[in-house]
């Protein structure tokens, strides 16, 4: 193959790097617009700001900024480096825990209106699933290692830490199940029905995480198998 047909395959719009590159941005465009919306449907700057003490909110803002750098440097032919494709994993684990501790315990008590709606969606649902699908098309295979792990569970057991210790000193607690009393919707009961609760969600954010990287680790084993399969052939 000359190296101007190699050049015209490397450009083709259904090149992988740039299906990976677009739905990268696409990702982080999503994220980062849904978390504008909600914030421009404040009533004032002061009730735009206090958003970012909940973790949807957080988590959405790392997602998306990730994609975006990933993305940008994906369409420019750069390496993406490590250190962001692990960020990325890690935005993605919580992005998901996000869309699962929305829709089954969250969702019954927050109905949102208006155009909050719209980035409700986005950042509880439409946000969580395509990082997901970037992680699983597009992401880096990485060996599967108990650190990364604790790493990734770090940011949201010390985001319910301090989410507590803050509620304690000033009242305010983000989501009803840190909040140390009174009785579902209003609250979670008890500093140990708190504890309780938060050691069920990093066991759940441990266990999602280890079966997205064990399934990617073992998809990407069988894509190389594959390959030197096709190589052989070609060579015979």
């Amino acid at each position: 193959m000359n190296e101007l047909s190699r050049m015209e395959r490397d450009w083709r719009p259904g090149n992988r790097r740039h299906v990976r590159g677009f739905l990268c941005l696409l990702t982080g465009i999503v994220a980062i617009t849904g978390v504008a919306v909600d914030m421009l449907a404040s009533g004032s700057m002061k009730e735009a700001l206090d958003l970012f003490v909940y973790f949807t909110i957080q988590s959405n803002l790392f997602g998306g900024v990730f994609m975006v750098a990933t993305g940008l440097l994906v369409l420019k032919g750069i390496p993406v480096p490590f250190w962001l494709g692990r960020l990325s994993d890690g935005a993605t684990l919580w992005l998901l825990v996000t869309h699962l501790v929305y829709h089954f315990m969250l969702s019954g008590v927050h109905h949102p209106q208006g155009v909050r709606i719209i980035a409700n969606i986005m950042m509880h649902y439409a946000t969580p699933w395509l990082m997901l699908l970037v992680f699983f098309l597009f992401s880096e295979d990485a060996p599967f290692r108990v650190g990364t792990l604790l790493l990734f569970c770090s940011y949201p057991a010390l985001y319910a830490c301090v989410s507590v210790l803050r509620g304690s000193l000033d009242g305010f607690f983000p989501y009803w199940f840190l909040k140390p009393y009174g009785q579902y919707p209003g609250g979670n009961g008890s500093y140990l029905q708190v504890l309780l609760t938060c050691a069920g969600m990093f066991a759940a954010f441990s266990a999602i995480g280890s079966l997205m990287m064990l399934t990617r680790h073992f998809a990407c084993g069988l894509i190389r198998k594959a390959g030197r399969a096709d190589r052989m052939t070609e060579t015979t």
